[in-house]
């Protein structure tokens, strides 16, 4: 390949200019390196989406409870906040 030596069909190979090396290696580069930021764009929206659920979840789950607690009568609301378990 360098140098013109010999191929394996007897045909001699044209070198290859640094120049012409780094521009491949820099064009393949970008191409890993646009892929690797859209795959994280991706796993970023996952993660965003899975944690606004938590938090939804969250939320009702406190709701819920609150609501629990304001109906339970007074003298009996040490029980209600009690875990059950």
């Amino acid at each position: 390949m360098f140098g013109g030596s010999n191929t394996s069909r007897g045909q001699r190979s044209m070198p290859i200019s640094p120049a012409r090396c780094l521009a491949a290696v820099a064009s393949a580069a970008l191409e890993v390196s646009i892929a690797a930021a859209s795959q994280a764009g991706v796993e970023r929206v996952r993660r965003d989406k899975r944690q606004r659920q938590r938090w939804n979840a969250l939320r009702y789950a406190v709701g819920r409870a609150r609501r629990q607690y304001q109906l339970a009568e007074p003298e009996t609301r040490l029980v209600v906040r009690q875990p059950a378990g």
